[in-house]
């Protein structure tokens, strides 16, 4: 752990003293005493689990670059933007437990560079905060608000159950059949169990996106297991084969969907004396359901359990209740009767008349029925069409008998020859008793040539 102040730097063997570290939670805890850091999410959660220290009083960095709107929010880019400085983060990742003891020279170095300029920093952010906010501390309040949100954090000691992998299915966006969830399930238990066992994080045994990566990808061979981690964890290198055997029991699991329906939640309902006794209910909640009814099951009916029913009430329009001459409220249908009231002069005037509708004949008739009338169409006699003379024929006939000495012309033998007046006059081609024919008497068919 390093510290720094405005005049010295100091750098603290966690390892060595972790029993006596609790007395800096005087200093920590203290409101009066700015604590600085830089993204601090999990250095708190980190302090109280390994430690036990708690911060107040906490002013973050990171979210403070945020508002800013810098091109890049981490320390590294804080330290060139202010600072000029250009710090080396080989050693971020380093293993800094007690193997390497004493820390290198190297590593001394950048531990104090990690936060011997970081209240300068502080100094720089805080300016230029208020200059973007004109002077005003809404900007600063902003990020000190979101500083004390962080140090509210409290860390909470995981419990593996065998449904704590479900928490991690969640959050992975595809969905997963059964034999991969069985395949996540039995490398989370992996996981934990290994993590226990070596006193390592589960971070550092199998990440969380590589667990599912394989039980995603459940490979068929055992470098597959390890192609689906790029870089290899160290102990996943070493139980490769375990991790295999894993994948191989997962898919023995049948891809087969649970037959059992999923029964949805029983309402239950109450009362209208309940519902009125109720103060979550009030007394129009009720208007519109009648009594209730009993719910019966297999013919028994069931205690408790009521099924509303919609009442059915009368629609009411605009005319039933229009008060007569008289100040007294007759029905609709009434008031059609009373010659008193306007309801009887509007229907009197703008009385509508109903135009009966003719019935409308059946598309589908019976099968016989049909056969029959074809049956009697064909049977029936076509009669033989009648020779009737046009009204144009019987005028020219009356004509040619009125008028004296006309000869007439025939037509013997293809030439037409002009008979003397005085030859016997031919018959007239009308008879005198001759009268017209009746159409409507007539069939139609005989029009058809």
């Amino acid at each position: 752990m390093q510290i720094s102040t405005r005049e010295e730097d100091f750098i603290i063997d966690t390892l060595m003293l972790r029993d006596d570290l609790h007395i800096l939670n005087e200093a920590f805890t203290n409101p009066n005493i700015v604590k600085v850091f830089h993204g601090a999410d999990s250095d708190i959660e980190w302090l109280q689990r390994d430690l036990g220290l708690y911060v107040v009083g906490l002013f973050d960095t990171h979210p403070a670059a945020r508002s800013l709107g810098l091109a890049r929010n981490s320390l590294a880019h804080l330290l060139m933007h202010y600072c000029s400085l250009s710090t080396d983060k080989q050693y971020q990742l380093a293993d800094w437990r007690i193997r390497h003891r004493p820390l290198l020279p190297d590593m001394l170095h950048y531990a104090c560079a990690d936060t011997h300029y970081l209240l300068y920093v502080y100094d720089r952010v805080r300016a230029d905060l208020l200059t973007k906010a004109l002077g005003r501390p809404n900007l600063l309040q902003l990020v000190w608000d979101q500083s004390r949100t962080v140090a509210l954090k409290c860390y909470h000691k995981p419990v593996f159950t065998e449904d704590s992998y479900l928490e991690l299915l969640h959050k992975h966006k595809q969905p997963l059949d059964v034999q991969q969830s069985s395949a996540a399930r039995l490398l989370y238990a992996w996981r934990d169990r290994t993590a226990r066992t070596e006193d390592e994080s589960t971070g550092y045994v199998l990440p969380n996106h590589m667990l599912m990566k394989i039980a995603e990808e459940m490979p068929r061979e055992l470098q597959g297991v390890l192609a689906c981690c790029n870089p290899v964890p160290p102990l996943v290198r070493q139980n490769a084969n375990e991790l295999w055997q894993l994948v191989k029991q997962a898919r023995l699991v049948p891809l087969i969907k649970s037959e059992t329906p999923i029964k949805a939640p029983s309402r239950t309902f109450i009362t209208r004396t309940e519902r009125l006794e109720n103060p979550l209910f009030c007394p129009h909640d009720g208007l519109s359901l009648d009594d209730r009814q009993p719910i019966t099951r297999h013919g028994t009916e069931v205690e408790g359990a009521r099924r509303a029913v919609p009442a059915t009430r009368p629609v009411l329009t605009l005319f039933d209740y229009l008060p007569s001459s008289d100040g007294k409220s007759l029905p609709f249908q009434e008031k059609k009767l009373d010659p008193n009231s306007k309801v009887f002069e509007i229907c009197s005037r703008w009385k509508l008349m109903k135009v009966p509708e003719k019935p409308k004949k059946s598309s589908a008739q019976p099968a016989k029925a049909k056969h029959a009338e074809k049956k009697m169409k064909v049977e029936r006699p076509q009669e033989e069409p009648v020779a009737v003379s046009t009204v144009r024929e019987q005028k020219q006939g009356a004509t040619r008998r009125e008028a004296p000495g006309a000869a007439e012309v025939t037509e013997v033998g293809g030439k037409r020859q002009r008979a003397d007046s005085d030859s016997s006059p031919a018959p007239p081609l009308v008879p005198d008793d001759f009268t017209p024919h009746e159409y409507t008497e007539t069939d139609a068919h005989i029009f058809t040539a």
